[in-house]
Formats: structure tokens, sequence, C-alpha cells
């Protein structure tokens, strides 16, 4: 009793110290992932409070407020378990590991309860100490969406423990984690199997194979097309715009291109190379006569597909363009430029 109370007291004097650690280590930290291609969730953060911390103490031999790494808790979380080595690999570049401490989770034995994730426990460099003491410690979890979702779903039921969970919910529980294991594993396979779909799409495309028309492969036509790509470095050095990657929604661009009657990339790619230089033409009209209207600084990184879009209907007539197309009722053109007339305009 006499250690908890000396423990509770040494928390409610430093707990100012252990927010500016943590909230030191979480900047350092941003600041080293977005150095990498990784992708997380925003990163979560948490001081323990006062009755947590009495909980977790009673009944327990610390001795000091030190002996406990995680009065402050930082969470990232990422999309693959490769990624929770990738993120360790750089918590332990940039901070005081803490061997002993820290724990992987994910080496326990197929019996132990549960889904788990890498814990890591970190102090500031002495070079990264701001006038804080740089014996404090930061527990740093690392898991994936699904392992978060169970860790998230197993609190709010309450059953962090297997003695906590009524014996015929065991087996319910224990199916639950296998089956976010299998999600894990299936999520890592299906990025791997896209990386290789977009490399053959290149493949295709150059021995005339047919490719089907989806985001995937638009995105790599967009970026291996040499008369796109053309348009592009003339628009960036005309107009000096710069084109923004925004994970755009292709689904307009599809559904245009499927009213269009165009269901194959190899398709579009014999189309520009018979019409490059009307295409070029027409998008450095539509341009100039839109910047007369107002500048225009910044593009979607899939802009030159819609002005594809836009002049391959163009080249069905004014009564298609008109009628079927602009007019689409789907979706709305919206610009004060009369696109047909740009069109017969550039020939």
């Amino acid at each position: 009793m006499e250690n908890t109370d000396s423990i509770l007291n040494e928390y409610d004097k430093r707990k100012s110290d252990y927010q500016s650690v943590g909230e030191e280590i979480k900047f350092l930290l941003e600041k080293a992932l977005k150095k990498s291609s990784l992708k997380y969730l925003p990163i979560l953060e948490r001081l323990k409070d006062r009755k947590s911390l009495e909980r977790k103490i009673q009944g327990k031999e610390y001795q000091n407020l030190l002996e406990l790494t995680d009065i402050y808790g930082i969470r990232v979380v990422v999309f693959q378990n490769k990624d929770i080595d990738s993120v360790t690999e750089i918590i332990k570049e940039n901070f005081n590991f803490d061997e002993k401490n820290s724990e992987d989770k994910r080496l326990k034995t197929p019996t132990e309860f549960g889904y788990n994730s890498v814990h890591s426990i970190v102090s500031l460099l002495l070079n990264q100490n701001r006038n804080v003491n740089s014996e404090i410690k930061v527990e740093i979890q690392v898991r994936t969406v699904l392992q978060h979702a169970w860790a998230e779903f197993s609190h709010e039921l309450g059953y962090k423990n297997p003695n906590n969970v009524p014996s015929e919910f065991l087996r319910s529980i224990n199916r639950i984690s296998a089956l976010l294991e299998v999600g894990d594993t299936e999520f890592e396979r299906l990025k791997s199997e896209n990386k290789k779909y977009i490399r053959k799409i290149g493949k295709d495309i150059r021995e005339g194979n047919k490719v089907e028309i989806n985001q995937p492969s638009l995105k790599s036509f967009l970026n291996n097309n040499e008369y796109l790509n053309k348009a592009i470095s003339g628009l960036k050095k005309d107009y000096n715009i710069r084109f923004v990657d925004t994970n755009a929604n292709y689904t307009e661009i599809i559904d245009r291109l499927e009213l269009l009657g165009v269901m194959d990339l190899n398709y579009l790619e014999k189309f520009l190379e018979k019409n490059s230089s009307h295409f070029f033409k027409f998008v450095k009209l539509f341009f100039e006569k839109r910047t007369k209207i107002s500048k225009v600084t910044t593009l979607a990184s899939n802009s030159p597909l819609f002005y594809l879009c836009h002049f391959m209907a163009a080249t069905k007539g004014s009564h298609f363009f008109q009628n079927s197309y602009y007019s689409y009722s789907k979706y709305q053109i919206i610009t004060p430029i009369n696109l047909f007339d740009v069109f017969e305009e550039s020939k």
C-alpha cells in the first residue's frame, strides 16, 4: 500500500513531464514516418489516468514510477504485417530502444489468447532531450488495421484475458482471431498480386493483348502512355500546371468510357496514336480559353483522362456530344466553355 501511494504521488508530480516526453516522441515519430513511403492511420496517443494507474499497480511489486513503461502510450496502425517490422525499425533508429521491456506479441504461441501487436518501449536520445527527463519511457504499439479492430472489439467486450471469457464463448473468440489473421495474410497477398497485375498491364498493351479497363489499368495507362505524357508535359510547360495525386475516384472516367463504347485499353492506345496531333491542339486550346476565365494552377492527376473522354465524345459528332455525352445523367460537365466548339476550332 505504501508503494502504491508513493507511486501515485510521484505520478501527480510528474504527470506533465510524461505528457511532454510523450508528445515529443510522437512528434519525432511522425516526422520520421513521413520520410518513409509507409501508409498508416492517424497516430493515436494517451496518458494513463490516475485511476487506471492505481488499478495496474495494486498488488504488484513496483518500487517507483519509472518501472512502469506504459504511462504514456502511442499507437501506430498500419495496413500490412510487414509494415509493422518497417515501423519498428524506424523506432529503433530514432529513439533509445529498451529491448528488455519491448515485446513482439506476434511471436506468442498459438495457444495464447487474442490477436497481437508489437510493443516498443523507448525514451528520447540525449540530443532529443528538450529540458525533459530522458529517463521517462513511452510505449509505442504498432499493429495492423485488423489487429486494431480486434483490440478495440475485445476491449469493448472486456475479454483481454482468456480467464475472463465464458467457456461457451471461447471457441467463437478464437475463431474470430484466426479469421483476422487470415485477413491480414490475404491483404498482403492481394497487394503483392496487384503489383504483379500492374506490371503485366504495360506488357499486355505493348504486345497488343486485350486489357480490361479498371482503376489500376487506367492509372498505368496514364503513367505510361507517351501521348498523354506529352499532353501533361505541355500543360506543365505552357501554363505552369501542377498535377496532384489526389487518389481521385476513377469511377466517372470508367462510366464515360463505357458510354463511349470503350472497353479495352488497346483501343485507347490506337485512338491516341491516330488522333494525337488533334488531341494536343484540343487540350491546348481548351486551356487557352479556360485561363482567360480564371487562372488554373493545379489539376487532379487523372484530369488528362477526362480530356481524352471529352475529345473522343466530340469525334462522334455534335448530336452525340450534346444529347448523349454532355447531358449524361450520371455526371454533369461543369464548364462555361463549349467543348464541342473547342474540338471543331482545334481541327
